[in-house]
């Protein structure tokens, strides 16, 4: 029944206002009593000496019965309520007008007489001689005969029996109405509080269940945008909204990169299946036109058809081996063996294999290296890969008569900067940031076909970050691309103080 977080709240409040209910009135009833103890007792406060004055107990210097029934007599016509009792010097019980079963104590305390007769601070209670553990406000005052000899007390007792039972019922009926009163007023209160504090606490959270029952109705595409400038606090409630917010922003951030990832990936393997056919469809044709026609053709023209179906196969596996390396650099399944070796070297080979197709699109290569003897730590055979790359897509992207330059820096924290610049047709600004993207083509790059799937940048990027590397890079259309990375030195990678 009480299983939800309101309903246990709104019990529990309940709880606490009918205990504090309960602990107010017994504090107003206890404050009333108290208060109607000192009135009664400062009302009275002189009522023994005047019974000892006006009427008098002695005679002769002796305790007179028939002046005390008188003093009794009179006293309980002027106060109904009260009960006499003479005492002698030690507190005992000499004489009362009461049956004997009533009384239940027969020596009194005579230490708060003491302190009455002194004038202390009231009210004062004494011992009820009708009961074993009560205590009740009293007038008390000195007996004494003509020589001021100590005879005893007299000792009155404000509200007996009688007068308490009466006074019972009238507090109890008072009581029970301001118990009633204060119940109500109570539950009022705590229905109000209760509204309020569920109003409060359900409004954002209601806010909340719209926006992702929004968000999901829309694909999580989309996060509802409600109007925050009424939101105010930093609690926790404001806190779980603004972290939904960010959650569902990172979401549709993320659902919106998996979608355009999978319409490159589409894209992608449209255009892969296009160039994997293409060189196919060349092998297939030559073969079957060999094999078809074999005896009609000459010599050289099966020559060329074979040659043909070969640079188709060779084109066809270059592809192939492009999309298993991205592949297992994707899965980490390759490992790099650095060590140091001399850069300048693996340059001059690589340049004398380019020199062909540079020469034969009469482009002129560069290398600047100051220091033919500066060592670099990494992967030769992953580094030519990546030099091989860069030098290439230079030389097939600028035209006649252009420049390709390596340039090769040492740094002042003892890194390397190679850079390759060439004057070919540059890259537009707004595609610079998704080249080394696998599955993007950028639109100057259609235009112009190669062998090959595009893929060469991406797995340039991927075999530099193996290496600790980034390859970063600057480009002016019309003007020329500058494609740049940095090698750390050995000292600094693997230093055995590091």
């Amino acid at each position: 029944m009480f299983k939800g977080l309101y309903s246990r709240l709104a019990l529990a409040l309940l709880v606490i206002f009918i205990l504090k209910g309960a602990y107010v009135i017994s504090l107003f009833q206890e404050s009333y009593e108290e208060a109607q103890k000192e009135t009664w007792q400062t009302l009275n406060l002189n009522l023994a000496d005047y019974v000892i004055k006006d009427i008098g107990v002695l005679s002769n210097g002796k305790f007179n019965d028939d002046m005390i029934k008188e003093a009794f007599s009179r006293l309980m016509q002027l106060a109904p309520g009260t009960e006499l009792y003479i005492l002698d010097p030690q507190g005992k019980v000499i004489t009362y007008a009461a049956p004997e079963d009533k009384i239940k104590r027969k020596t009194i305390d005579i230490n708060p007489i003491k302190k009455l007769l002194a004038k202390d601070t009231l009210p004062i209670l004494g011992d009820n001689p009708r009961s074993e553990w009560q205590k009740k406000v009293f007038s008390a005052a000195k007996i004494e005969n003509k020589q001021k000899e100590l005879k005893g007390y007299l000792y009155i007792i404000i509200g007996g029996d009688d007068y308490d039972t009466i006074v019972t019922n009238l507090s109890l009926n008072k009581a029970w109405s301001i118990s009633l009163k204060s119940f109500i007023v109570a539950l009022i209160f705590l229905l109000a509080a209760t509204l309020i504090l569920f109003y409060a606490m359900t409004r954002p959270l209601n806010r909340l269940s719209r926006e992702v029952t929004l968000f999901e109705k829309s694909g999580f595409k989309k996060l509802p945008n409600f109007d925050d400038s009424k939101k105010q606090g930093d609690n926790e409630l404001q806190r779980l909204h603004q972290s939904f917010q960010r959650m569902g922003k990172q979401m549709v951030s993320q659902l919106q990169h998996l979608e355009e990832q999978d319409k490159l990936r589409r894209e992608f393997l449209a255009y892969v299946s296009h160039d994997l056919r293409t060189p196919l469809a060349g092998m297939r044709a030559y073969l079957e036109t060999l094999s078809d026609k074999h005896n009609d053709l000459s010599p050289e023209k099966r020559q060329e058809f074979i040659d043909n179906s070969l640079r188709s196969n060779k084109q066809l596996g270059k592809m192939i081996d492009e999309l298993f390396e991205l592949a297992r650099l994707d899965h980490g399944e390759i490992q790099i063996q650095q060590e140091d070796f001399i850069l300048s070297d693996l340059l001059s080979d690589l340049y004398a294999s380019l020199s062909e197709l540079a020469n034969e699109k009469g482009i002129h290569l560069v290398m600047e290296c100051p220091d033919m003897n500066l060592s670099v730590y990494a992967d030769v055979a992953y580094l030519e890969r990546i030099l091989q790359n860069l030098i290439g897509n230079a030389i097939f992207y600028t035209p006649t008569g252009g420049t390709v330059t390596t340039l090769i820096t040492a740094m002042q924290d003892q890194s390397v900067e190679i850079s390759i610049e060439d004057t070919g047709q540059g890259i537009p600004e707004l595609e610079l940031p998704y080249i080394f993207e696998p599955y993007y083509r950028a639109i100057d790059g259609k235009k112009v076909r190669r062998d090959g799937c595009g893929l060469g940048l991406a797995i340039t990027q991927r075999l530099l970050v193996l290496h600790g590397s980034t390859l970063h890079v600057e480009s002016k259309v019309g003007v020329g691309t500058r494609f740049y990375f940095l090698l750390k030195p050995h000292t600094i990678k693997d230093s055995p103080e590091s």
